[in-house]
């Protein structure tokens, strides 16, 4: 997992990018990958203290770090980026801008909140910033560390494409606050009362972007589950196909279950009869680990969408509502639906002006009960029945692409994803894509 995003830091060197495309060899190209892409040493006990410092570009002391009035080479940036699947785009994000501020002559240190893990800026070195910069498309952990700094707070493909502007932006917005102190402190406030929310959307944005962050909200928290399930659905398969031969793989979804009441015929109770021995048993329990973890998906999305509106409060008639959605079979439409209703309900049940009395249970009895009461009541009355009309149409219509058409949408997916490296259309062709293999993943008939 350090391996993609170190790559993905590599390719935003422009010395990098030019020797690897004139390299003429493939042993070139490898050797020329090793050279900037490796693997981090262990660090050796007792140096935990350390890694930060050994993390971090800044190579002034911090009591140095304070800016001046006539040296606009001595301002100290930090900043944070983070993307929704944190591999590619939160890297690219922090090495342009790291690039950007060095040709401007400025410091900057970035935290990358990550799949490769986490190495937080340090007091020290948020107390010396002059300016702060977040590039992300999910929330910041910890964003009241920055309170009271000038901010720019960006998605992550705007540092990408045009790191240089935001270094301008918040270099003048670190005069502009040096010219008027009483700002930090009016920032320090808004931070530190707005910062429980743990997604990233931005309420004075307009509501088709606003829309875009909550659904990405979602697929953020899904992903984990769709790799998991992913990954060990497929090895299942492989050693199914080592063990059963040619139709191992269809036979492992279908002669294995873990439901101790089941009275098919030829259908093993993996739990009961488990033989380490057995090739097709081993394949049985990746197999099913792992559609366990995609009977997830769903539901996961549809909690998070919802608590992408309502917080905490939006997430049983989310999770519930997306489990719901499964059992009706509405697919990851009705996930959607049902993330969004429940999180809307829940929002505006938050908002109930109630007796003192009352607010003590608000949040855990009233908002979960009348939220997901009213969500999954009308969702199994009025909503259900249509969406899994529409679900079954867009599955029966991906089931009947063959040959030019399946070729035709590969490439009109390609195309957008492609398109603005992060932004919306790429979003759009990346929910579809994950939501559509979460479909895909748990039908039964998938293997065949």
């Amino acid at each position: 997992m350090q391996m993609l995003p170190k790559l993905a830091k590599a390719l935003m060197n422009k010395d990098f990018r030019a020797r690897l495309e004139s390299a003429t060899s493939d042993q070139e190209v490898v050797d020329l990958v090793n050279e900037h892409v490796s693997l981090d040493e262990p660090a050796p006990a007792g140096t935990a203290g350390t890694a930060d410092a050994a993390t971090a570009p800044i190579t002034e002391a911090p009591g140095s770090a304070a800016p001046t009035d006539d040296a606009p080479a001595s301002l100290t940036l930090v900043g944070v980026t983070s993307c929704p699947t944190g591999i590619a785009h939160t890297y690219m994000a922090a090495e342009a801008l790291e690039n950007a501020a060095r040709e401007a002559g400025y410091t900057m240190t970035v935290e990358t909140q990550g799949s490769a893990g986490l190495t937080k800026l340090t007091p020290e070195q948020i107390a010396a910033a002059d300016a702060v910069i977040f590039a992300h498309d999910v929330e910041v952990r910890e964003r009241d560390r920055f309170a009271g700094k000038p901010l720019v707070d960006v998605g992550v493909k705007k540092a990408i494409s045009d790191g240089p502007a935001l270094i301008d932006e918040a270099a003048a917005l670190a005069a502009e606050w040096k010219a008027d102190p009483s700002r930090a402190a009016a920032a320090a406030t808004a931070t530190l009362t707005g910062s429980g929310m743990a997604t990233k959307v931005d309420e004075s944005a307009g509501w088709g972007t606003r829309i875009r962050q909550i659904l990405m909200t979602g697929v953020s928290y899904m992903i984990p589950f769709v790799a998991a399930g992913g990954i060990l659905i497929a090895l299942g398969f492989m050693v199914a196909q080592f063990a059963g031969g040619k139709s191992g793989a269809i036979d492992v979804t279908k002669n294995f279950t873990l439901d101790p009441t089941s009275t098919a015929q030829g259908v093993t109770i993996l739990q009961n009869s488990f033989n380490p021995a057995n090739g097709m048993h081993w394949a049985a329990l990746l197999f099913l680990i792992g559609a366990a973890a995609f009977g997830f998906l769903v539901p996961i999305l549809s909690g998070f969408i919802a608590f992408a509106i309502a917080d905490r409060p939006g997430l049983v008639p989310g999770i519930v509502g997306g489990a719901v959605a499964v059992t009706m079979h509405a697919g990851f439409i009705g996930g959607i639906v049902t993330g969004f209703l429940g999180g809307f309900l829940a929002k505006w049940i938050s908002g109930w002006a109630v007796p003192k009395g009352v607010r003590g249970v608000m949040p855990v009895v009233v908002i979960p009960l009348l939220s997901t009461l009213l969500t999954v009541g009308l969702f199994i009355t009025v909503l259900g029945r249509p969406i899994k009309g529409i679900s079954d149409g867009l599955t029966h219509w991906l089931n009947g692409m063959s040959g030019t058409s399946a070729l035709v949408l590969g490439a009109i997916l390609g195309a957008m994803m492609g398109f603005d490296l992060g932004g919306p259309v790429n979003k759009v062709a990346y929910t579809f894509a994950t939501t559509g293999l979460a479909a895909a993943g748990t039908a039964t008939n998938a293997p065949s």
